[in-house]
């Protein structure tokens, strides 16, 4: 059995900084900080921190956030907006230095959930 993302890079230890970091450079991002003004970015993190932890190879019911439509229902993502935080997402994992192969992995599966994300 092959080792998981998530355990490879450290597990929850590892993603919490990671997931700062990432909605740190979010926020100030203009674009895409006006998606999270009124919002609990502790709980966000939080539930960041087990979404990516699936993602990365954790049992699914890791996770105990809505799911990605429900999520974002109401929140009239764009396409640009949506490729923006691909890209905060994709630059933060290369400043943590996640290997390129799971950056590709771990992009994929983000890009893999646009038609629940975007408006």
């Amino acid at each position: 059995m092959s080792e998981s993302l998530f355990d490879k890079y450290g597990g929850v230890e590892t993603l919490t900084p990671l997931v700062r970091e990432f909605y740190k450079r979010i926020m100030a991002t203009p674009n895409l900080a006006r998606y999270f003004i009124n919002t609990d970015m502790e709980v966000l993190i939080r539930h960041q921190v087990q979404f990516i932890a699936v993602v990365m190879g954790k049992p699914a019911a890791f996770y105990e956030g809505m799911d990605m439509e429900e999520a974002h229902a109401n929140s009239n993502i764009s396409d640009r907006s949506f490729e923006d935080v691909i890209d905060v997402l994709e630059e933060t994992l290369r400043d943590f230095e996640v290997e390129e192969l799971d950056i590709i992995e771990i992009i994929e599966k983000a890009k893999s959930l646009k038609k629940e994300i975007v408006s």
